[in-house]
């Protein structure tokens, strides 16, 4: 096929292959925050989840979610001004493990 005749690369592809492949090399901002009465409410790429004791905990189950259990891993991340402003908590950021 004359490569003028192909479509781009990116239509050529499944999109959920993409998808999955953005999500692995792309890093998850989750941000916690108090939820109403005790425990936290934490949220990130779409998800959100509560726990009621503790913000790690409530940051793992979005992630969870994200990428499936045990199938990620948290890191804690510098909170922002901005962020403690509107009321956030805590931020991490998940990744998909990458198997060695």
């Amino acid at each position: 096929m004359n490569p003028i005749d192909q479509p781009p690369l990116d239509m050529r592809a499944d999109p959920e292959e993409v998808s999955q492949a953005f999500q692995a090399a792309t890093p998850i901002t989750i941000r916690v925050r108090r939820a109403g009465g005790d425990g936290y409410a934490a949220s990130g790429g779409g998800k959100r989840a509560t726990c009621t004791w503790s913000q790690e905990e409530a940051a793992k189950r979005v992630a969870g979610k994200l990428y499936g259990e045990g199938g990620f891993e948290l890191f804690p991340a510098e909170l922002t001004e901005r962020d403690a402003e509107k009321g956030v908590l805590n931020i991490y950021r998940a990744n998909l493990r990458q198997d060695s």
